[in-house]
């Protein structure tokens, strides 16, 4: 919110994770439900992931809350962990493709295209979480994507820019991140009507175990 212009929404999420063994002895199928407090609906994703964080397979995803209804079509995603020994300031990278599908009565979504992600990492140093000793890994993302909506009777074109920006901390000797700061910047431009908007999130996760 600046000089009076936008809204604020703030949402509450729980997540809780399981898992049960995969395919590979490296990986594992992976289900994971988020509600949100005081709102309806949840969020369901399955997939066969690898110890390194590699989708190998996505069984099934749809989201319905008050974030949105859409279903997942595809996921795949390369590592996200590097293969061998870092140390500070040593880059790498990984991709992300996710496929979806805006499930609504008066929003469709024309010849949609997968949404892609180019990611580069490095590791930042080391920090205390919680008594732990954690490597911090600072993760910058981009997602350029042109969007065609059917909205009623009316066609929209867009053209969408998303900057995040993501701090994790990682318990590198369990092989589990204890935390992370998500930074999200995203505008929208409208290519045949007079749109353009402008959004900044950022979110806080962090590990509770049961």
């Amino acid at each position: 919110v600046r000089e009076n212009r936008g809204g604020m929404l703030k949402l509450v999420m729980n997540r809780t994770d399981s898992f049960r063994p995969g395919s590979r002895p490296d990986s594992s199928i992976q289900t994971s439900r988020t509600l949100f407090e005081g709102e309806a609906g949840e969020l369901q994703e399955d997939l066969e992931v690898t110890e390194r964080g590699e989708i190998l397979r996505f069984l099934a995803g749809a989201h319905k809350s008050r974030a949105g209804n859409f279903k997942i079509t595809s996921w795949t995603r390369s590592a996200v962990v590097p293969e061998s020994p870092v140390k500070r300031s040593d880059p790498w990278g990984y991709q992300e493709e996710i496929g979806i599908k805006i499930d609504s009565q008066w929003v469709r979504e024309i010849d949609p295209q997968p949404r892609r992600i180019q990611a580069a990492s490095t590791l930042e140093g080391f920090a205390l979480v919680k008594g732990v000793r954690c490597a911090v890994v600072k993760t910058k993302a981009t997602q350029i994507k042109r969007e065609h909506f059917k909205v009623f009777f009316k066609e929209i074109f867009l053209d969408t820019f998303t900057e995040i920006e993501e701090t994790s901390f990682w318990d590198y000797k369990a092989g589990r991140i204890l935390g992370r700061i998500t930074r999200t910047v995203s505008n929208a431009a409208g290519i045949n009507v007079p749109l353009a908007e402008h959004g900044e999130s950022q979110s806080i996760a962090y590990l509770v175990l049961k």
